[in-house]
């Protein structure tokens, strides 16, 4: 009886297999060529295979890999080698994206601001320990190291947040990334944020973060994460957000559209007392940092590397106080490397 279903389930397989190839025919102008493109529900069959390689036990996917205990890990960008710290950096370009933040910074300072370097951490480099064993560490420093160790050679004077060494320690007591996703939660985020205003506080003393103790851990109805949303899986997970025990500041947002290209977001805080920031950042600093980090300014004005024309100019309209420059780990060289000159 088993060895008649199997033989059932191969039969269907071949049939629509064939009929999926048959009903390419229909397509206008279908070539060798235009194919890739033109294939009849050609996202819709990659979708459903992944699927069931997913739910079958596969664990290698395009631009991702399942890890140990539910972990999904990004593999484009070179994730990977870095993660097994084979990577080296070309010193010139290094040095060129070192200097125009140097450079930056200098810009900052003649506005009267403060610059901090923040860089997120990748995922693989907080939470090693659920990467198959099939791809080990074999390096003794990633990319990052490497910059770091030029960065201290060239004895720039720039106030660098490395978040690594605090979002390891919070680890080892909360999850502070989703499972399948690139990004941190929300709990990674408050401490991330936490050790931004630390630093923050040491120039605005007043300025100071909320404790953990100041929020209510909640989680959410079960979601699909960047990971599994990438290639189409559908595979849930919870979510989690901190609720403030206290009286938030009233904040109004304002999304203002650039001449150039994208918008910018504008955050008010019905407090005029406190400092103003500039935030030019990527996908983590809206992955619940702006969350937490807004309420500590009178204004936040927020924009992605992709909107920025020209940094200097931008420095000069905002003159904000604190200037942020956040990058996820893997994309720090390339993200200083849009820094330009003036």
């Amino acid at each position: 009886m088993q060895k008649q279903t199997s033989g059932q389930y191969s039969f269907l397989f071949i049939a629509a297999f064939f009929l999926i190839l048959i009903m390419q025919l229909s397509v206008r102008d279908l070539t060798l060529l235009t194919l890739p493109e033109r294939f009849l529900w050609r996202d819709d069959l990659i979708k459903a295979l992944n699927n069931v390689r997913f739910y079958i036990g596969d664990r290698v996917f395009p631009n991702a890999i399942m890890g140990r205990d539910g972990w999904m890990y990004y593999t484009g960008d070179k994730s990977i080698g870095d993660y097994q710290k084979i990577l080296k950096v070309n010193p010139r370009e290094t040095r060129a994206s070192l200097e125009n933040l140097a450079a930056f910074d200098g810009w900052v300072e003649e506005n009267d601001g403060k610059l901090f370097w923040v860089v997120a951490p990748d995922k693989q480099t907080i939470y090693p320990q659920y990467m198959p064993d099939e791809i080990p560490v074999l390096g003794e420093f990633s990319r990052f190291d490497r910059v770091l160790t030029q960065w201290m050679e060239l004895g720039l004077d720039v106030d660098l947040i490395d978040l690594r060494a605090p979002l390891t320690e919070a680890s080892t007591v909360y999850q502070v990334y989703q499972k399948g996703d690139t990004h941190w939660n929300c709990i990674g985020a408050y401490f991330a944020y936490q050790e931004v205003m630390d630093r923050v506080s040491t120039i605005y003393p007043d300025v100071t973060s909320y404790s953990l103790t100041d929020y209510e851990i909640k989680y959410l109805n079960p979601g699909i994460r960047d990971i599994p949303g990438m290639l189409g899986i559908q595979h849930l997970e919870d979510g989690v957000v901190l609720s403030p025990k206290h009286a938030p500041s009233h904040l109004t947002t304002e999304e203002v559209k650039l001449e150039y290209k994208g918008s910018a977001r504008v955050v008010e805080n019905e407090r005029k007392d406190l400092p103003t920031a500039l935030v030019i950042h990527d996908s983590f600093y809206p992955a619940c940092f702006n969350y937490f980090f807004e309420q500590h300014f009178s204004r936040t004005y927020s924009i992605p590397y992709a909107f920025v024309k020209d940094y200097a100019a931008l420095i000069e309209e905002q003159k904000a106080d604190i200037v942020i420059v956040e990058t996820v780990e893997r994309y720090l060289l390339t993200r200083l490397s849009y820094i330009n000159s003036r």
